[in-house]
């Protein structure tokens, strides 16, 4: 009987508690502490208290809850101190990555100090011949030089670099020193095939045709010979001995 008694008064005092809040939450103070709250507030933002009296949830105000809070407080302090001592200056960007030496082809990041003084020198003839190809002759022009010096650099220059300079030397419009690299290559070897196109193509610009013809007959007379011999440099330069064989040549 007792105890029917004092739960009817604990309900009694609690239905007090619950009319007491719910007047508060009308007048728009919180049932707990008695904040003011604003019109569309859904919890006091003091005490957590929800707008009708019930605690918010349990995890807002448990331990570990407020350990995270104050290390997201202590966070944002420390990042206002870097900045307020930095001179609230913006952040400073990264570097630039090293420069790279000049490449040796379009579209080609290759580093020419990487690279041996031969294949250097190659490479920048290839540029020079492909820039002629496509008739960007500013290109062939500003890169001319560069390959010459390069083949300078060489110690020992075979056939094949030497034909290499006197294309080189053609882009130029230098007809003297594409008739010294033919020089230097039939010391060696009279019937070079590789020396012969290079004197008939000389020839041609200059308007020689005399001198054409002759280069392009001694041409035809050494190809089966010279074929014969397997230099290396006809292997690397096949398609232009067939094709000046075809066109040039009577074959």
């Amino acid at each position: 009987m007792k105890q029917s008694k004092r739960q009817a008064r604990d309900r009694k005092r609690e239905a007090g508690k619950q009319s007491q809040n719910a007047e508060r939450s009308a007048a728009g103070f919180c049932a707990s502490c008695g904040t003011g709250l604003r019109p569309d507030a859904r919890f006091c933002h003091q005490c957590g208290t929800r707008r009708d009296g019930a605690r918010a949830s349990a995890r807002w105000n448990s331990p570990i809850f407020v350990l995270y809070a104050v290390i997201g407080v202590a966070l944002v302090v420390a990042v206002a101190g870097i900045v307020m001592t930095s001179g609230g200056d913006a952040p400073v960007a990264p570097p630039a990555p090293a420069a790279r030496a000049p490449s040796s082809g379009a579209g080609d990041a290759v580093d020419l100090a990487t690279m041996s003084p031969r294949e250097a020198a190659d490479r920048l003839f290839n540029r020079v011949v492909m820039a002629s190809e496509q008739g960007d002759m500013d290109e062939a022009l500003r890169f001319a030089p560069k390959a010459i010096q390069a083949y300078g650099q060489v110690d020992r220059l075979d056939a094949d670099a030497h034909y290499h300079m006197g294309l080189i030397y053609s882009v130029m419009g230098d007809f003297d020193n594409v008739r010294n690299q033919v020089s230097i290559i039939r010391q060696y070897t009279p019937d070079h095939l590789l020396a012969l196109i290079l004197e008939h193509d000389a020839a041609e610009q200059e308007g020689n045709s005399v001198g054409a013809d002759r280069a392009a007959a001694a041409f035809a007379e050494a190809y089966d010979s010279e074929i014969m011999a397997g230099r290396p440099e006809y292997d690397a330069h096949r398609n232009t001995i067939e094709s000046f064989r075809t066109e040039k040549a009577g074959r």
